[in-house]
Parts: C-alpha cells; structure tokens; sequence
C-alpha cells in the first residue's frame, strides 16, 4: 500500500469508528434507518458533503443525548445521531480511494471498531452513561479536516486527516 492509501485507511477507520461507536453502544435500533438515504444521497451530492452533514449530525445528537434528564431527550439525541448514518458513505469512500487489491484489508481494519462493543460498557462503569455520548461527539468533532487528492479512478475527492 502507498502513504495515500495508508492515511485513507487511518481516517476513513476513525470516521467510520465515530459511527459505529454511537451506533454499538446505545440503543442501536434508532441508528439504522438513514443509512439507505445517506448513500443514495452521496451519489448525487458527493461523499465528502454527506459525511460532514453526518458528523454535524452525530455531534448535534450525542450533545442532546450527553445533557438529557429523560429518557425522551435520549430518545432525541440518539434519532438525530441515527439521521447522521454515514457508514454506507464511508464505505463507498473507501472503495473510491483504495485500490482494489487493498481494499479487503482496509475494510478489515475499518471494522475493527467492533471493539467498541467492549469499550462502551467499561466506559459506562467507570465515567457514566453520558461519557459515552460526549466521547462520540469529541470523535465525531476532530475528525473534518480534509484535503483534495486524485483517487484511484483519476476524479477528485476529499481526503479526511488529523
């Protein structure tokens, strides 16, 4: 792999893990429904659009979930972070940087934020529910920085790093 693909791997895995995080942790029910839209949507109005809408997203409801006193305000936070379902996008991202006899293991590596499956509940122990969602909107928050670059397939798109 080139120093490209590599730091398309790296930032694409921690966007990627921003959204599974919030998605893995807490009521996961909610996060499911717009991923079909989001990535008929990034079709017509390009990737890298869709997914800061879908970071501004999480962020705006994993804040609403992290300062609730109800369970309605959970609720809230967690359907604005289920409206920000970017991993189809993500994924398609990924399939437009990385070139094909790379892309098994950059999708391995993407899914390696199952772990999160741990993380949350020991988490959750140690600091309280509400860490979990602030922890999210952080990721969810540092990760917009981009650049220009020339994909694989000669077209240009963003590229997301620290």
């Amino acid at each position: 792999m080139n120093n490209i693909e590599l730091r398309s791997i790296l930032s694409l895995g921690i966007i990627f893990a921003c959204r599974m995080f919030g998605i893995f942790m807490i009521l996961p029910v909610l996060s499911n429904y717009g991923m079909i839209p989001f990535g008929l949507l990034s079709d017509k109005y390009g990737r890298h659009t869709l997914i800061l809408i879908g970071l501004i997203l999480i962020i705006f409801g994993s804040i609403i979930s992290g300062i609730s006193n109800n369970i309605w305000g959970v609720i809230l936070g967690r359907a604005m972070q289920g409206s920000g379902a970017i991993s189809s996008v993500v994924m398609a991202l990924l399939t437009d940087l990385i070139c094909e006899k790379n892309r098994i293991k950059a999708m391995a590596f993407i899914g390696l934020i199952f772990v999160s499956i741990i993380i949350g509940p020991i988490l959750a122990t140690y600091y309280g529910i509400r860490s979990i969602f602030w922890i999210t909107a952080l990721l969810a928050a540092i990760i917009p920085h981009h650049e220009k670059l020339k994909t694989n397939h000669d077209s240009k798109i963003f590229y997301f790093h620290f």
